[in-house]
């Protein structure tokens, strides 16, 4: 690691820190001035977006680490945040751990191997807790309230067997596995998991008790916004046997996509997708379908092949042809 010696390498360090800060302002620039133009897609047509989307989300999910598990990740989890948003679970706990749990662990880390715990009863950390306690208090005394008051009538109401319940009792499967697993780790490798899946498992089990003998609730769609609502919101005027039959057939062209990754690598699987996507799945026609099929994948190899030199992941149809990977890195 090139700054792992304090004092060396300033002068790379400090270039990296200015890159990073003038690539920030440049973007927000570009952004602001390009405003008007990229208000206009929100205008396009979602049979004509939606596959085009689908395929640069894929491309960003592996340029994450390169690795398949990407890929795997993003169908597995894309299923889960379905279920989740059907049955009122709230997502952006589940994102915010993702996107920050790595920064928190590290810094973490690297805290208690400076200070040990010590480093609570700084002033400064003294100050955020006291900020964090002051705004969490009121939400977190009116959901212990709720729990209380919703436990307190368990006694009068039998067991509920459903999704919710069955979605609850995987969560708990997966918290006690994850806990399981990292019991041969160092200490201070598995003290920011244990905690998190400790509190998370607490959850999951009180969740799981209220969905199964609590007071029959319906839980609105819009959970995100903290507020449960009564029935189920229609989800674009359409009735509830169409949403899942619609989300099977949209996962379904994911994991299709997947298998063309695999089958004939990642950019051929650009083309082909868009392409069927549009002109099978949404009824377009064939020249409007090869036409952003052919503009999709030209941006793609301009982008990521030429300019980044994306090292895409090995394909089935470059084992049996390495003369053809070779020639082109695209399988």
């Amino acid at each position: 690691m090139v700054c792992s010696v304090p004092g060396k390498h300033l002068d790379l360090t400090y270039l990296i820190v200015w890159s990073l800060t003038l690539a920030h302002v440049i973007g927000a620039i570009i952004c602001l001035a390009c405003s008007r133009w990229l208000a206009q897609v929100s205008r396009i047509r979602p049979e004509i977006l939606l596959p085009v989307i689908i395929a640069l989300v894929f491309v960003a999910a592996f340029e994450g680490e390169h690795d398949w598990g990407d890929l795997y990740s993003l169908l597995f989890f894309g299923v889960v945040g379905w279920i989740m948003k059907r049955l009122g679970w709230p997502r952006p706990p589940m994102v915010l751990g993702l996107v920050v749990g790595a920064i928190f662990e590290r810094y973490l880390f690297i805290s208690t191997q400076l200070y040990g715990w010590g480093w609570l009863l700084r002033p400064t950390v003294l100050a955020i807790l006291a900020c964090v306690a002051w705004v969490l208090y009121r939400p977190l005394s009116q959901i212990v309230i709720t729990l209380i008051g919703q436990f307190r009538e368990i006694g009068g109401h039998k067991a509920r067997f459903g999704a919710a319940p069955a979605f609850s009792l995987a969560i708990v499967v997966l918290i006690v596995a994850a806990m399981l697993s990292s019991t041969d780790w160092p200490h201070d490798a598995k003290l920011v998991p244990l905690t998190a899946c400790s509190m998370a498992l607490t959850a999951a089990v009180l969740n799981l008790v209220n969905e199964l003998f609590g007071p029959e609730q319906k839980i609105a769609a819009h959970a995100d916004s903290g507020m449960k609502v009564s029935a189920h919101v229609p989800d674009l005027g359409v009735t509830d046997d169409v949403v899942p039959r619609r989300a099977t057939i949209f996962f379904f062209w994911m994991a299709g996509f997947l298998a063309l990754v695999v089958g004939i690598g990642f950019i051929p699987a650009i083309a082909v997708f868009v392409c069927a996507y549009m002109r099978f799945g949404f009824g377009e026609p064939w020249p409007t379908a090869l036409g952003f099929a052919a503009a999709t994948t030209l941006v793609c190899y301009v982008v990521f092949h030429w300019a980044l030199a994306v090292a895409w992941p090995p394909s089935l149809l470059g084992d049996l042809f390495p003369a053809l990977r070779a020639a082109t890195r695209l399988f």
